[in-house]
């Protein structure tokens, strides 16, 4: 009899397990999340735990329904219709982790589930019990938090809460929603989603970076979002916050190499250390930087996008050396010109040149055969110095004899001419042309990028640079004076900028790098202090 018992229960359980999973089948159907959602719905089928289906159902729901752009192209029947099925998948979502939870209580995702569906369901429908209530939807959100302490989705989920409900908040609420902030930013993927929206709930920047965690990656996605926005003022002053933070973190993280290399971690080390070379933008302030990681960095290959970095610090350099201004040190050169691969052969030699290494340059020279060419032609000068400085007249005169027709305008041109007349006690030849405004057309464009190199005929305290090109919504550039990042600026057809600069007597460098997509020109650059002003 007892036997007959067990058997009779067993096949009632077996047949309640089947009609739950069949009536959990239908609801998923009925909702659609079948057809959306396949994956999860084989899985929720799957599982045994009824409880499990319900709570996976209810976040899919919820999730769901966060997005709600696609109303915005539908007609406005269609749109409405939609709106009244999200929420009442809402609404089912609710009564589902309502449930779910009664019958576990100790599981963070129930919860959360609720207080999102309920939040979700009081914002679409523009209640005021979002506002008058917020314990409705932050209480099982905040209960969440403290069953799962380690798990940003909660935390995530009811800062996401504050943020839509921002306006109507005490001032009290706004302080615990600005110290959850503060806490949920830390995780990386709860800073992606929510500082767009904090940004732009914040008022100021002193209350915006009140809740940010350390180092530059919060100003990187602010000047992603202020470049979707086409806030060009909101990215410079992004933009203006974080080289600072980045060479701050290159710092610590350069001293923590040079630790692992005193310790005998030559593997760890050289990591981190191609890391700060290949993260410290090429500048005059990060020099230092640079150069340190540099000449510690153990031998080894590099490759990818480290290799494209280090060649930025040779178009950043090369310019400027042949110029006159100090760079990087010869062995610095040497090391980068050696490390970045498939430079060009032209820059290659260039780079020999700077390290003083005339040989190495001759042997690119006598691989290419091309010293007679525009692109050798910065090459070509910089060889006839070096000749001139080693005492050989004639090979430096021979040299400039190949120069491009191109580039015999240019200063390190004229000034290897020059130099040349004097050592062979010839008279002088007519001086580079020295000038207090330059027109567009003295700009050189590589890519998107353009750079005038002038010969400033006298001091000035800065210089006005007409914007000739930008689109009607604007645009952003950032500006290089002589090495140095003078800032970014907005940019609009027709505006002048009024740079603030130490412009002395003769050659400078002067560098115009858009930061939008957009195509922007750069116009007329007139020293200060004459009738331009600043």
């Amino acid at each position: 009899m007892a036997a007959l018992l067990l058997v009779g229960a067993s096949a009632l359980q077996c047949r309640h397990e089947a009609a739950t999973r069949t009536a959990r089948e239908r609801l998923w159907q009925s909702t659609g999340a079948t057809a959306r959602h396949s994956e999860a719905a084989s899985r929720a089928r799957r599982d045994l735990d009824p409880e499990a289906s319900r709570v996976s159902l209810a976040r899919l729901l919820v999730g769901e329904s966060f997005d709600t752009s696609g109303l915005a192209k539908l007609p406005p029947a269609e749109a409405a219709a939609e709106a009244r099925r999200i929420d009442e998948r809402l609404a089912l979502a609710a009564a589902e982790a309502r449930a779910a939870w009664r019958r576990r209580p100790s599981s963070y995702e129930a919860p959360m589930a609720l207080g999102g569906a309920r939040l979700l369901l009081a914002w679409h429908s523009r209640n005021e019990a979002l506002y008058r209530d917020l314990d409705v939807w932050r209480a099982p959100l905040q209960q969440a938090i403290r069953l799962a302490p380690g798990n940003p989705a909660p935390r995530r989920l009811l800062a996401t809460a504050y943020l839509i409900a921002w306006e109507a908040l005490s001032d009290r609420d706004r302080a615990a929603a600005r110290a959850l902030l503060r806490e949920a930013f830390h995780d990386p993927d709860t800073l992606v989603q929510l500082l767009p929206a904090w940004a732009a709930l914040a008022g100021s920047w002193s209350a915006l970076e009140a809740v940010l965690p350390p180092g530059p990656r919060p100003y990187e996605l602010l000047q992603q979002a202020d470049l979707r926005a086409q806030d060009w003022a909101g990215y410079c002053a992004a933009r203006h916050r974080w080289l600072p933070l980045v060479v701050r973190e290159q710092q610590q993280r350069l001293a923590e190499a040079e630790e692992r290399l005193a310790g005998g971690d030559e593997h760890g080390a050289r990591e981190t250390l191609l890391a700060v070379a290949a993260a410290a933008p090429p500048d005059r302030r990060t020099l230092e930087l640079f150069d340190r990681a540099i000449e510690a960095l153990p031998p080894g290959p590099v490759g990818g996008s480290r290799a494209d970095a280090l060649a930025g610090w040779l178009r950043w350099a090369l310019p400027l050396w042949q110029l006159g201004q100090p760079t990087l040190p010869a062995p610095v050169l040497a090391r980068v010109a050696s490390l970045a691969a498939e430079l060009p052969p032209e820059q290659a030699a260039l780079a020999a040149l700077a390290a003083g290494d005339l040989a190495r340059g001759e042997l690119w020279e006598r691989r290419e055969q091309r010293l007679w060419s525009e692109e050798w032609a910065p090459y070509a000068a910089a060889k006839a110095e070096l000749l001139l400085a080693r005492g050989h007249l004639d090979e430096a005169a021979a040299t400039l004899e190949q120069v491009h027709h191109s580039y015999r305008q240019r200063w390190p041109y004229l000034r290897a001419r020059e130099r040349l007349a004097a050592a062979r006690g010839e008279s002088q030849p007519a001086p580079a042309p020295q000038a207090t405004a330059w027109g567009a057309e003295a700009w050189r464009y590589h890519g998107n990028e353009a750079t005038l190199e002038l010969l400033a005929a006298r001091a000035a305290p800065g210089l006005a640079l007409a914007v000739d090109l930008a689109p009607p919504e604007g645009s952003v550039a950032e500006l290089v004076w002589d090495g140095v990042t003078v800032g970014c600026f907005p940019l609009g057809t027709g505006t002048t900028l009024r740079l603030a600069l130490r412009v002395t007597a003769g050659p400078h460098l002067l560098i115009w790098r858009p930061l939008a997509p957009a195509r922007v020109a750069p116009g007329a650059v007139t020293l200060a202090g004459g009738d331009a002003g600043l």
